[in-house]
C-alpha cells in the first residue's frame, strides 16, 4: 500500500520571507522505508530542492543506494 505524507508544517521567519516544510513518511519496516524514502528525496532532487534524510545507517545506506 502506498501512503503519502499526512503531515505537512510550514513556519515562517517574522524577519524574512524564506520558508520550510516538514512531511512526516509513515511507514512499517524497512522494506517500505527505503523505496518510499528515495521517491520523496529524489523527487526533491530532481525539482532542485534541498533535503534531509534522518534515519539509522543501515536505513541511510540502503537509501542513498536506491537513489
Amino acid at each position: 500500500m502506498r501512503r503519502r505524507a499526512l503531515s505537512r508544517e510550514t513556519a515562517r521567519s517574522s524577519s524574512t520571507e524564506s520558508s520550510y516544510r516538514h512531511d512526516a513518511l509513515p511507514y512499517s519496516g524497512h522494506d517500505e522505508f527505503v523505496p518510499l524514502a528515495a521517491a520523496f528525496l529524489g523527487a526533491g532532487v530532481r525539482a532542485g530542492e534541498a533535503g534531509m534524510l534522518v534515519t539509522r545507517r543501515e536505513s541511510l545506506h540502503d537509501v542513498r543506494d536506491a537513489l
